[in-house]
């Protein structure tokens, strides 16, 4: 044992550890909130004080804000820096929350309830719903509720149900039921969004392989023009969709392995999409490698025009010393844009 902390009064019934493994939050039957810190045990933050036994507790993706779910059906908002409470709201049911998962561009927070069903919640503004499951996803309490990295899928089970379910995020509908031989207890989903780890009320792990179980599509990353993962598509525009190996190669600035990642998929696929051959020109643009990103991005642009392929095009025109034939033919796509737009408004 590293480590023991007398952390509260009462018995724990929330944990949880920060994305970048440096905090610890801990909830407790007595109502309080405890922010720790991981490696010294200290306590950074806290206790948040509430009326009611804590159900849940889950770190934003940021590590800068903690959603909560206490047994009096209502889910708070903290800042971790101030102690401070930024929004609160009651569940619109007769049944608590019991489980909470943040969407990784922490605008939204979905919350699995005492009754079986689940929630969405604008986190900008928590009383707003924004989505609501039809029915009962469940018949008992909704104990594991897991978000998916690239906010397409999520993943519910019941402590007092023989599987676990996913779901599209966007249309609420569930792909598939994956079944076990006792009671699931808990489920995560591995960082790359290709494996789901669940464990039984009988001792059993299983292990499954999602890409074998979901169409490609739900392992794509949509990202926006500020090169985030998108959850509402119509708040923010989708600028391209890329594999999550080469979304987190690319993260990493390992711009040669990104090249050799696309590099891969396009020989793999017999008909590209535009959005792979986008990226690897924009990739292939920031490693100056100019003539192969034209290359790519008018390929792109054979297949279906897009913004990233036409910024791509522009770069690379650019890095060949042709500035002026890029500015411009990125200035007329953005024209006619913009006149697309105003004729479809009125």
């Amino acid at each position: 044992m590293v480590e023991s902390i007398e952390a509260h009064a009462e018995k724990i019934t929330a944990l949880d550890v920060s994305l970048d493994v440096s905090k610890i939050a801990t909830g407790s039957r007595d109502g309080t909130m405890i922010i720790w810190c991981l490696e010294t045990g200290r306590r950074i933050a806290g206790p948040l004080k509430q009326d009611r036994s804590v159900l849940s507790v889950r770190f934003s993706p940021a590590g800068d804000r903690l959603a909560s779910a206490v047994s009096d059906y209502s889910i708070h908002v903290w800042s971790i820096c101030n102690d401070a409470c930024l929004s609160a709201t009651r569940v619109p049911t007769t049944d608590p929350a019991c489980s909470l998962a943040w969407s990784s561009d922490g605008y939204h927070l979905f919350a699995g309830c005492h009754r079986g069903s689940i929630l969405c919640f604008d986190v900008s503004g928590l009383a707003q719903v924004v989505a609501k499951w039809n029915g009962r996803p469940h018949f008992d309490s909704v104990s594991t509720l897991c978000l998916s990295n690239n906010g397409k899928f999520i993943i519910s089970a019941s402590s007092s149900e023989c599987s676990v379910k996913i779901w599209d995020v966007h249309t609420r509908s569930e792909i598939t039921s994956l079944q076990h031989d006792s009671e699931v207890l808990d489920a995560e989903i591995s960082s790359d969004d290709c494996h789901l780890v669940s464990g039984t009320k009988e001792g059993r792990i299983y292990i499954w392989n999602l890409r074998n179980l979901l169409p490609t599509s739900y392992f794509f990353h949509s990202l926006t023009a500020c090169m985030i993962p998108s959850f509402h598509a119509d708040s923010h525009p989708i600028l391209t969709e890329i594999d999550n190996e080469a979304y987190v190669s690319w993260k990493k600035g390992e711009l040669v392995s990104t090249e050799d990642i696309l590099s891969s998929e396009i020989e793999r696929s017999s008909t590209p999409s535009h959005y792979q051959l986008a990226n690897r020109a924009l990739v292939r643009a920031r490693l100056q490698q100019w003539d192969g990103a034209l290359d790519d991005a008018q390929a792109s642009l054979s297949i279906t025009p897009s913004l990233v392929a036409r910024l791509a095009k522009s770069i690379a025109q650019s890095g060949q010393n042709r500035h002026d034939s890029g500015i411009e033919a990125l200035m007329m796509y953005l024209k006619a844009v913009i006149k697309g737009r105003k004729t479809s408004s009125t």
